[in-house]
């Protein structure tokens, strides 16, 4: 089919049709069917979410990461494969076909798994990173993110720019001495429980640290971190004193000024106390909601998307906050048992004490009652109302509404409807006139 002789408008019907991974692989074959995908599909390149190279894992690919939003809040991620990706194990075939990329040769197959193959057994993993981010980038545009992730301990780092650099590896130690001056890193996870902490780095500038270490690595990182998101597991406790400085130094706004998420988790079996929270809070002078108010659910984006179970951090609240003195602001603190986690809100102690009202329940308590279940004599069992239980007498003060707006103009159709509702009424009150 000559795809270019048919008018504009059919051609980009057409296209909307298509996958990305197939319009992809159009504009391998023709210049001029790539330049007219880019300008009838502009719209719809433009607004992807992130283009992820996954590269050091059994499964090597490319995808776009699209993430799901709800009332203007992340709540999944899509994964939408682009290419994948073959190392030099493996035997170019006859029906492979080349395509030169920024003056590589790169050897493609058609798979019958939703998307192409690309090989690059002609050239380094380094110099095929950098020749598909171009291409992907010529095609897609720069509106969107290309991020790298890699699982390895021994990295050579391509030259690219706008390139968000994501690492999971046992140890910084293996690559960081390697890292270019240009290159920047996004996000890194680590899980080597003897890693050495790289003072005066710019190891604690990254932007999401996930780590799992000992405790000395963790007092390093409350004293150090710069970025904005920090997930530690601790496997052998260390001087809980360190969180109450933590909370008192970003208090007084001395430091952690990206700081949007911290939290610890303790798994020492030797640790029978946990954290001792009142003397955390007490020394950080933090402030506290009374009980009967209940603060918001903190959670934010992760800082890259891709490759987490949900896109936001789980969720939390507490009754404990502290106000940075500089410019107000409020981050919730929850202590329990061997977890601390800390949240910073995007907002002054004025407005998040108005988040943090009482709750306002609104409606009619006797038209809905509750379901009774069956006893073992099939009839149904005795069931208090809601507002009888000992929760909502203890935490809920009430106020009924008296006067019935709707019929203010009929005061004793009015009178006739209060009674029918709670059941008290009169013959004379079912006879109309």
């Amino acid at each position: 089919m000559k795809l270019l002789e048919f008018p504009v408008l059919v051609q980009q019907m057409i296209f909307e049709e298509m996958t990305n991974a197939v319009l992809l692989l159009l504009s391998f074959g023709s210049f001029n069917v790539k330049e007219m995908i880019k300008l009838t599909q502009r719209k719809r390149l433009n607004n992807l979410g992130s283009m992820v190279f996954c590269t050091g894992s059994p499964n090597e690919e490319v995808y776009i990461s699209n993430i799901i939003y709800n009332q203007g809040k992340p709540v999944r991620e899509i994964q939408e494969p682009i290419l994948g990706i073959a190392g030099g194990y493996m035997k170019v075939e006859k029906d492979w076909f080349q395509v030169k990329m920024c003056g590589e040769l790169i050897y493609f197959q058609i798979s019958d798994i939703y998307r192409p193959i690309l090989c690059y057994s002609n050239c380094n993993k380094e110099i095929l990173i950098k020749c598909l981010h171009r291409c992907l980038h010529d095609f897609f545009g720069g509106e969107i993110e290309y991020q790298w992730w890699t699982h390895a301990n021994k990295i050579v780092f391509p030259e690219v720019e706008d390139l968000t650099i994501c690492i999971k590896a046992n140890s910084p130690k293996a690559f960081w001495g390697a890292l270019p001056q240009n290159i920047s890193i996004k996000h890194f996870e680590g899980y080597d429980l003897m890693m050495d902490p790289l003072k005066r780095s710019d190891f604690y500038k990254i932007e999401c640290l996930r780590l799992h270490v000992f405790g000395s690595v963790v007092e390093d990182v409350l004293r150090n971190i710069e970025g904005r998101q920090a997930d530690i597991t601790c496997s052998v406790g260390f001087n809980y004193s360190k969180l109450g400085n933590f909370l008192k130094r970003w208090k007084l706004g001395k430091a952690r000024h990206k700081l949007e998420y911290f939290k610890v988790q303790i798994q020492d079996n030797m640790d029978r106390n946990g954290i001792p929270k009142v003397d955390i809070l007490n020394y950080a002078r933090c402030k506290k909601l009374d009980d009967s108010r209940y603060g918001p659910s903190h959670s934010i984006p992760f800082a890259c998307g891709s490759h987490y179970p949900t896109p936001t951090t789980p969720s939390f609240w507490s009754h404990d906050y502290v106000v940075r003195e500089s410019d107000k602001r409020v981050a919730n603190v929850r202590i329990e048992d061997f977890c601390f986690i800390f949240g910073v809100w995007e907002m002054a102690e004025t407005e998040f004490l108005k988040m943090a009202a009482k709750e306002v329940f609104f409606g009619d308590l006797l038209q809905i009652p509750p379901v009774p279940e069956k006893g073992s004599d099939g009839l149904p069992c005795k069931i208090d109302h809601v507002f009888e239980s000992p929760l909502w007498k203890n935490l809920v003060q009430y106020e009924e509404l008296e006067i019935l707006m709707r019929r203010e103009n009929d005061p004793e159709y009015a009178e006739r409807l209060k009674k029918w509702r709670v059941g008290e009424y009169t013959e004379e009150d079912n006879i109309f006139e």
